[in-house]
């Protein structure tokens, strides 16, 4: 200890070395900083993940901690039996049930309610690669209830670099409104905004999603790929997955096709502004197609001719982005082409006998924003059906955990919550662990990609083996 005393007083007696060791050990200070912001990580979706570009990993302690109030779901729930198909492990699962008054009754009387809400969730407080970092998203979510379900999707999806608008319904309790409010009050991406009465099929959807798009447009970070999302969605990529599959997709809009129900315009009116096809609600699109979108007139006279349809929400992203000759939406396609192409590559036959084949990485259709279990489709439901869509039971896992699309819809807590939760548990010690090996090379075989490199439509396979009419 002498001896830095003797440093001490010595460098104070020259004054003048001083400054030069400070100016020394900023320049290196600086240089190195340099050095790390031009050093080349990777940014190619075909090439491996290494170990350079990870900021940290968090161990998996940190998502123990969100199951350690669940102790039944841990005795009861074995999610790897459940996988591998097990009788045993799925009956034992189904016996579990989820209450979510733990939750809240920790947040209101804790002293640091953010620190709480963090700490419970297990929220990422930076990014966990300087590839997410430099590749933010942007997510819209239109929610009425079930605040606690709201917490583990906004956990499984959020990262710091992201953006987050929700959209209330000004008819939700007044609890959840409060709820949501503390949370958003920890976070300074998540953005809620209030929006007219919602109804199932109504045209308020589509306002609350096109309030939530022009609200993301506005903020000044410059996310790269939109998404939307319900309140009862789970991801089945994460963050860093998602990322590489967008780099992938090259800026191409990703949406359903399929014939519009002419039975829904409800009132005799002037003719469409766009010839229009049917979609879902959940399209994936890069921030060019956003911007182009929320500045086209043609847009605007959309939405007020769908104002007077059934279930406008479903006429959107496909009627906007497929119509080239109307608009030139970057990453757009032509619609009634690609419909040509899956007419005239469907094949039941091959389906039913199960012959299609698809991975976690690897998607077997043109559309890869959602899984969505219809009641017409092939894919069998065994949860149960709501509006002719499944919620997800425990038998359903097998398949879940192995689809290639983005997000799955739809999930309820009060129903086989295991459901949710070992898709949940997946995706996010998937987060923690990495796959360093994992690329988007699939991903970027699907249509949208292969068209913005220049390929013709008449080149490409467009594949949808689920059903041509609900994508």
């Amino acid at each position: 200890m002498r001896y830095v005393w003797r440093v001490i007083r010595f460098l104070n007696r020259h004054w003048y070395l001083k400054y030069w060791l400070l100016s020394i050990t900023l320049w290196t200070y600086t240089f190195n900083f340099r050095l790390l912001s031009q050093k080349t990580f990777t940014s190619d979706p075909h090439s491996p993940l290494t170990p350079d570009n990870l900021y940290f990993l968090p161990n998996n302690d940190s998502l123990d901690v969100v199951f350690a109030p669940l102790e039944e779901y841990e005795e009861m729930v074995n999610c790897s039996a459940i996988a591998e198909g097990d009788a045993r492990a799925i009956r034992r699962a189904k016996r579990w049930k989820f209450d979510g008054s733990f939750v809240w009754e920790t947040i209101y009387p804790s002293y640091d309610r953010c620190k709480t809400i963090k700490s419970m969730f297990s929220f990422a407080d930076r990014p966990l690669s300087r590839e997410e970092a430099l590749f933010p998203l942007a997510y819209g979510m239109l929610l009425y209830q079930n605040s606690v379900q709201v917490l583990y999707l906004l956990s499984a999806i959020y990262q710091p670099q992201n953006q987050f608008c929700i959209a209330i319904d000004s008819k939700a309790s007044t609890t959840f409104k409060r709820q949501m409010e503390i949370i958003a009050n920890c976070f300074p991406n998540i953005h809620i905004i209030y929006v007219p009465p919602i109804s199932w099929c109504g045209y308020s959807v589509t306002k609350g999603v096109f309030a939530c798009l022009q609200s993301l447009i506005k903020l000044k970070s410059e996310w790269n790929y939109y998404q939307y999302l319900s309140g009862t969605d789970l991801p089945l990529k994460t963050n860093l997955e998602m990322v590489r599959i967008f780099k992938a997709m090259n800026g191409s809009f990703n949406s359903g096709i399929a014939d519009y129900p002419y039975y829904r315009i409800r009132e005799q009116t002037r003719w469409a502004p766009l010839p229009l096809f049917k979609s879902s609600l959940s399209a994936t699109f890069s921030r060019a197609s956003a911007s182009y979108l929320l500045g086209h007139r043609k847009t605007t006279e959309l939405l007020f001719y769908v104002s007077k349809t059934e279930c406008s929400d479903e006429s959107l992203w496909t009627t906007l982005a497929g119509n080239p000759e109307y608009l030139q939406v970057p990453g757009g396609f032509n619609a009634a082409l690609l419909r040509k192409k899956l007419l005239s590559n469907f094949d039941t036959l091959e389906h039913y006998r199960g012959r299609t084949r698809f991975g976690l990485y690897r998607p077997e259709k043109y559309y890869i924003s959602r899984f969505q279990t219809w009641f017409t489709d092939r894919q069998p439901c065994y949860g149960k059906l709501v509006q002719f869509s499944c919620v997800y039971g425990i038998r359903d896992i097998p398949a879940i955990l192995a689809r290639p699309e983005l997000v799955a819809h739809k999930f309820y807590l009060d129903y086989q919550p295991a459901a949710f939760f070992c898709t949940y548990e997946a995706v996010r010690r998937r987060t923690l662990s990495p796959n360093l090996d994992f690329d988007a090379r699939e991903y970027a075989k699907l249509p949208g990609p292969r068209m913005m490199r220049g390929e013709r439509l008449e080149d490409i396979d467009v594949l949808s083996p689920m059903a041509y009419q609900f994508f």
